[in-house]
């Protein structure tokens, strides 16, 4: 697991322009803290399976906003 956030710190500064990039990494670092915090404790307060639907409606909408914007990291030619 731990892999995954050194591919993110690579990914994540390119979505952002040059002159926001320190802004937008500390946010996006920001959120992830949060909900690292946050998440173990849903099922806490809500049932599992509420818990669940959650998490995969968050991953789709995530998914359908990356598709619908297209972003890239590489510019097309």
């Amino acid at each position: 697991m731990g892999w995954r956030w050194g591919l993110i710190y690579a990914y994540t500064p390119e979505s952002f322009p040059s002159d926001l990039r320190g802004t937008g990494m500390g946010s996006s670092g920001s959120m992830s803290r949060v909900g690292m915090i946050v998440g173990p404790l849903l099922p806490v307060f809500v049932s599992f399976g509420a818990a669940l639907s959650t998490y995969a409606a968050a991953l789709l909408a995530a998914g359908a906003l990356i598709f619908a914007l297209g972003i890239e990291t590489k510019p097309r030619r």
